[in-house]
C-alpha cells in the first residue's frame, strides 16, 4: 500500500489462483500500484491436474470473510502495462476458468480500482469436464459478486487462434459446449 508500486515483475505459475496474491479471504487492500513499462507478464502454464481455476494480475482470488459484520473491499488499486497470459490444457473440475485483469474472481467489493492490461488466452484444455468447458474473462475481473463503483479497465482481450480452433475431448461430458463469456468490466 501507501502507494509505493510494484514494477516489472513476472509471474508463471500452475496454480490454480494466480495472481501477485493467489488467494485473499477476509483482506482489505488498499493503494497497490503494480506497473510494467517492459511487458512483464503474469502467466497461468499449464497443469496436469484437474480442476477450476483463476488468473488475475493483483489477486487470483479475493474472498469476503465476514465475521465482524463488515464488508471487505479492493480500493485504489492498479494494474497497467501487464500481459495476462492463460496458457491451461487442464482440464477444468466443474468446467470453470474465470481471467481478470485485476482479479479473476472477486467476491469483494471493488473502488476505484483501473486495470489496464492485454488478457490473452492461449488456453486449449484437452478434455471437457462434465458440463462442458466455460472461461470468463473481463478486463477488470472475470467474476464479481461485490459491488464495483468507480472503476476502469482498458487494454485488449485476445483469444488465439488455438483456443478457437481446439479440438476437445467430449466423450465423458454430458454436454458439447466449449463457451468464452468477455466483458469489459
Amino acid at each position: 500500500g501507501q502507494s509505493y508500486k510494484i514494477q516489472n515483475l513476472n509471474i508463471s505459475s500452475n496454480s490454480f489462483a494466480v495472481g501477485l496474491f493467489g488467494v485473499t479471504a477476509g483482506a482489505n487492500m488498499k493503494n497497490i500500484i503494480l506497473y510494467s513499462d517492459n511487458n512483464a507478464s503474469i502467466v497461468r502454464e499449464n497443469t496436469g491436474q484437474v480442476g477450476a481455476y483463476t488468473l488475475g494480475g493483483l489477486i487470483g482470488v479475493a474472498y469476503e470473510y465476514n465475521v465482524t459484520g463488515t464488508n471487505n473491499f479492493i480500493e485504489n488499486c492498479a494494474i497497467a502495462g501487464y500481459d495476462i497470459i492463460d496458457r491451461s490444457t487442464n482440464q477444468h473440475g466443474l468446467g470453470e476458468a474465470n481471467i481478470g485483469g485485476l482479479i479473476g474472481v472477486a467476491n469483494v467489493h471493488l473502488k476505484r480500482c483501473s486495470a489496464v492490461t492485454d488478457i490473452i488466452l492461449e488456453t486449449c484444455p484437452e478434455k471437457a469436464a462434465l458440463w462442458g468447458i466455460f472461461i470468463r474473462v473481463g478486463g477488470l475481473t472475470g467474476a464479481a459478486q461485490g459491488m464495483i463503483q468507480q472503476c476502469y479497465s482498458g487494454g485488449s482481450i485476445i483469444i488465439s487462434d488455438e483456443t478457437l480452433e481446439s479440438k476437445v475431448d467430449y466423450s465423458n461430458a454430458n454436454q458439447k459446449k466449449y463457451e468464452i463469456y468477455v466483458g469489459g468490466i
